[in-house]
């Protein structure tokens, strides 16, 4: 790495503030901005920062494998009035939250610095492979999905008045270049490809080989995929229960196996939101029930990052929503509150790993040995593929996941 493009607000000029506001101690430009960059980016590739609100939080110890000795860099930032800390961080519940004092990190336009420090870009180096395994290792674990971003055939056209993000920006130039960066992180094993970087609105300006994409995905995944999870569980003490689920012919017949089951209250409930009604509408129906204000714009999406936030938070972050989750699905949050009880993040970890296992190497390998000219892009819980050939993979999906999960799931398929 022989440079980091840092995205900076147009309205920092951070050569001008350390000269008007010399630092008591030695304090590297480059590693300045690189937290500046990361409060400006940071929401644009993590969505799990949502749980802050307006504030921007800074996981301590990702922060300290980049710059060791990062507390006097956030102190000088504040001290001059850069930025501000809500002070609300607490050992192992919640990261301190940041911001910006007077910009809309969304709003300002951004130029693009590069950094050179030699030590802040080893770090980087460091942390990124501590975490994240390369392009060589995806080339060879998974060749039937590497292939198709190395053919010259996935092409991405996004008209020049759609203004993009940090982000996105990048993404696009990687596509562009015919030889994007594919990684697979060490934690849920999930694949990182220019793809997953897009959001929605701009996955239509997408083609293959001269063929607009198709979406299948799976609807309401990471509950969907925790339905495993809670049902191995059961099946500890009520043996024989994963065969009498699987050998049920029809849903009905699956869900009385369920509704059968004793002292498993709202599990019966969970699973045929899941899959019959709708979860997130449900949970927004109950919370604005018992409360004064929605949540967001009161939009099903917003409930449904609510309920990531419910799944994958630690156990001692409490919420209104939490408490409604708690109330209608009591079983399922005492499984997934018990899984998380010596870390919070043994559960995402789980689901992802139970993904990307699915999807990654069950389910794409399985259509290519179906038919190896099938291309294939993943987005963690859902695939990419042309339309005449969407048909065949929304099958598999299917079929795989009919065997794994017990449930056959629902799936949304959305032509570009």
């Amino acid at each position: 790495m022989d440079s980091f493009k840092a995205w900076i607000p147009v309205t920092i000029d951070i050569d001008k503030i350390l000269l008007e506001h010399p630092p008591k101690q030695k304090l590297k430009r480059d590693k300045l901005l690189y937290i500046v960059h990361l409060l400006r980016t940071i929401r644009t590739v993590d969505r799990r920062n949502m749980v802050g609100g307006e504030w921007i939080l800074i996981n301590a110890t990702a922060l300290k494998n980049v710059i060791s000795d990062y507390k006097p860099y956030l102190l000088y930032l504040e001290g001059v009035g850069l930025i501000i800390c809500d002070g609300k961080g607490k050992k192992g519940v919640r990261s301190h939250g940041y911001k910006f004092t007077q910009l809309n990190y969304i709003a300002v336009p951004t130029i693009i610095i590069e950094l050179t420090d030699a030590t802040l870009l080893t770090a980087l180096k460091k942390a990124w492979a501590r975490d994240n395994h390369g392009t060589d290792y995806v080339k060879k674990h998974l060749p039937y999905l590497y292939k198709h971003f190395y053919n010259g055939k996935l092409i991405i056209d996004i008209p020049k008045e759609i203004s993009t993000n940090y982000s996105i920006t990048n993404a696009v130039n990687s596509i562009k270049s015919g030889r994007p960066r594919l990684s697979v992180d060490k934690f849920g094993r999930r694949l990182h490809t220019p793809i997953t970087r897009l959001n929605k609105e701009l996955r239509k300006h997408l083609s293959y080989d001269g063929h607009k994409l198709v979406e299948v995905d799976i609807k309401c995944s990471q509950p969907y995929l925790s339905i495993k999870v809670i049902i191995e569980q059961l099946n500890k003490k009520n043996k024989n229960l994963i065969n009498r689920i699987k050998e049920a012919e029809s849903l009905e017949s699956k869900l009385e196996v369920i509704r059968g089951l004793k002292g498993c209250k709202g599990l019966y409930e969970y699973i045929y939101d899941i899959l019959v009604d709708d979860i997130y509408i449900k949970l927004k129906d109950e919370y604005e029930a018992n409360n004064e204000y929605q949540i967001g714009n009161g939009e099903r999406d917003d409930y449904k990052e609510i309920v990531f936030q419910i799944m994958y938070s630690r156990n001692g972050f409490k919420s209104n929503l939490k408490t409604s989750f708690k109330k209608i699905y009591n079983y399922p949050f005492s499984i997934l509150y018990n899984i998380k009880k010596d870390d919070h993040k043994d559960l995402s970890k789980k689901l992802q790993k139970l993904e990307s296992s699915l999807l990654l190497r069950t389910i794409c390998k399985r259509v290519n040995q179906h038919d190896k000219n099938i291309p294939m892009f993943t987005i963690h819980d859902s695939i990419l593929t042309t339309q005449k050939h969407y048909g065949i993979v929304e099958n598999i999906v299917k079929e795989v996941l009919l065997e794994e999960i017990g449930f056959e799931p629902i799936l949304h398929v959305k032509k570009y």
